[in-house]
């Protein structure tokens, strides 16, 4: 799993003023989250932030316009090529002297006769990647905020400049799939406090609108009402920050529920209130012969074994997968309904693999969410809408919950901790770790007993609790010894024979090769010694690569002939490798040596004496193979 963490958002929730991030990527990995990499979101230079006070039509190309351009300390004509620039506007200018990615180099310049001194850019052209640019954005400048400070320097103000860590995480490490989460571990390796919000404690119920849970498939679901929502562009610092995790900013309403789903690691959805067809939300398992079209516009044929999300009528949306299309947020929607809900991983994860549907929020769902999050997310997503999108709330939630999530609490003799580890750690040493987990503990006659939160789904058994204490203690005060052991290494007597025939072999001038194991139907009938019944693949990558191979000689002559094809014609290579058979219903192997040799045999270079591959030849390398095996 791939985790995108940006620097600029995690100093607001933790003090790193003194370290940089190249100490805090090695201490990362040190813990046991692998820091892939540091980059930068744009490598330009002499970026500013520009006011356009004026624009004209060039008087030579219809599609150009002449810019008056305020970039603080002084005003610059540039001629623009962006369809969308216009007069008013806050934009990006590359001044005289800039440099763009792609070795791009900025110089005044007359285009069309009239003189330009700088650019103004788009996304693309600072190095952002499509994939992740506005639709709005696509074909011309990005254009800036209106409160954007004209002559700030254009990457600072958009966050570009400061460093994205690429974390490669575990599968059970669900947890740092959010900044919270995140956060949590880089508190408890650095030893220092954060900064994260709790829950409202109190909520009051909705009486105007039902959550019916019909499925096992789902534990836990919240739904908010936000009304009067504007759908407009969301604030330069939400897509700056989605775009550094690796997210398409879309509008404020969807940004803020990816935003959400980024910040506490808990997937949202947000539904267009007007288009439900009743004031309820019932979730439930499909039907036989139901279908859904979805967000991306294609229909969707279900099976009874998807959870799907229903407004008591039809089904609205695929459960932690993808949306349906007869509730989409669009430019019209003034009134939201949140959704926050904790799903089965399994029947998640069986929806979109069968769909071919993975995403971001399934993702989540998959690894299982935090259910301590979820009432505060929605609550989260709609103070965002309330700050972003002008929407109103107030304090009730409709919510339902079959079944809930206890901590889990270990038993750890502080006996076990040692000898698990090897070492002798103090009641002091093994409690400071447990406080910088933030994991509860009670210490009596020896024993801890340990409550895990919730957000750590991968912490079971005793085990996993002492993995963690070395973890933040640090694996290098482990003693470096080796394990004891009465036995000594040695080649079985299989593994002695394969060994000798390879030295063999090679001693005689043959070179080994290894081909696939997988061949086509036609090939895998030939150069056989009797009837196989062949192995197939269900799902094969080509037709040439779908039954498992029955002999090694078509690979090698496959591999003869396009030496041969090449101009080389002495080819004196050998296999050992597997074939594979059904006998009956078992599957079986059998262990083969195959070889193939073509061409001349230099007997004597300085005679220039040669002689052709030969019957008889070929009998002497096998003659010596077997008195060397005793045959």
């Amino acid at each position: 799993m791939t985790m995108l963490l940006w620097w600029k958002w995690l100093k607001e929730y933790i003090d790193l003023s003194d370290i940089t991030p190249e100490e805090l990527a090695k201490k990362l990995t040190l813990a046991g989250i692998e820091v892939e990499g540091i980059f930068k979101l744009s490598d330009a230079t002499n970026l500013v932030v520009g006011h356009v006070v004026d624009k004209i039509k060039h008087p030579e190309a219809d599609k150009l316009s002449v810019c008056q351009v305020d970039i603080g300390d002084s005003i610059e004509q540039i001629v623009c090529g962006a369809p969308n620039v216009d007069k008013g506007q806050k934009v990006v200018v590359a001044k005289i002297g800039a440099h763009l990615p792609g070795g791009i180099k900025i110089k005044k310049a007359k285009l069309r006769g009239v003189e330009s001194n700088g650019m103004i850019c788009s996304l693309r052209e600072l190095g952002i990647e499509n994939k992740l640019i506005p639709q709005e954005f696509q074909n011309g400048i990005v254009v800036l905020d209106n409160d954007a400070p004209v002559g700030k320097d254009a990457l600072s103000y958009l966050g570009f400049d400061e460093p994205v860590f690429e974390l490669s995480l575990t599968p059970n490490r669900s947890d740092c799939l959010s900044m919270y989460g995140l956060v949590h571990e880089i508190g408890a390796i650095l030893n220092r406090p954060v900064k994260l919000d709790s829950p409202k404690p109190t909520i009051t119920i909705d009486k105007d609108f039902t959550v019916q849970i019909l499925s096992k498939d789902c534990s836990l679901y919240y739904a908010k009402k936000v009304k009067g929502v504007k759908v407009r562009r969301s604030p330069q610092w939400l897509q700056s920050t989605l775009i550094a995790c690796g997210i398409r900013p879309i509008n404020n309403v969807v940004d803020i529920t990816n935003y959400v789903m980024m910040e506490l690691g808990q997937p949202l959805h947000a539904f267009d209130l007007n288009k439900l067809q009743a004031n309820q939300i019932v979730v439930r398992n499909a039907y036989k012969g139901e279908s859904i079209i979805t967000l991306d516009g294609i229909e969707r044929e279900l099976v009874e074994t998807d959870l799907v999300i229903t407004d008591g009528v039809r089904p609205i949306a695929l459960a932690g997968v993808m949306g349906g299309q007869n509730t989409e947020i669009d430019d019209k929607t003034t009134d939201v309904l949140l959704e926050s809900a904790v799903f089965n991983p399994i029947a998640v994860r069986n929806t979109y693999k069968r769909l071919n549907l993975r995403s971001e929020s399934s993702l989540r769902f998959e690894k299982q969410v935090d259910p301590a999050r979820t009432l505060l997310a929605i609550q989260r997503a709609a103070e965002l809408l309330v700050e972003l999108a002008d929407g109103t709330i107030d304090d009730s939630v409709a919510y339902a919950e079959v079944s809930k999530k206890e901590p889990v609490t270990i038993r750890l003799p502080l006996k076990k901790v040692n000898n698990v580890l090897g070492i002798s750690l103090t009641k002091e040493v093994v409690s400071e770790c447990l406080e910088r987990l933030q994991f509860p503990y009670i210490f009596d006659a020896e024993t801890f007993v340990v409550t895990v939160s919730t957000r750590r789904n991968d912490i079971m058994i005793p085990e996993d609790l002492i993995e963690e204490i070395i973890r933040i203690y640090g694996y290098e005060h482990l003693e470096l010894t080796l394990p004891k052991m009465n036995t000594s290494g040695s080649l079985t007597p299989k593994q002695k024979k394969l060994r000798l025939i390879k030295d063999v072999l090679l001693s005689c001038g043959l070179t080994e090769v290894m081909t696939y194991s997988l061949t086509s139907p036609s090939l895998n009938q030939r150069f056989l010694d009797k009837t196989y019944q062949s192995i197939s693949l269900r799902n094969p990558m080509s037709e040439d690569r779908s039954v498992m191979r029955l002999s090694l000689i078509p690979h090698l002559l496959q591999v003869v002939n396009y030496n041969q094809a090449r101009k080389w014609e002495d080819v004196f290579i050998f296999e050992i490798g597997n074939r594979y058979y059904f006998e009956g219903d078992n599957p079986k192997e059998e262990l083969l040596l195959s070889g193939a040799l073509s061409g001349e045999i230099v007997e004597s270079r300085w005679q220039k004496f040669v002689s052709p591959v030969d019957f008889y030849y070929v009998k002497g390398i096998l003659e010596n193979l077997f008195e060397r095996l005793g045959v």
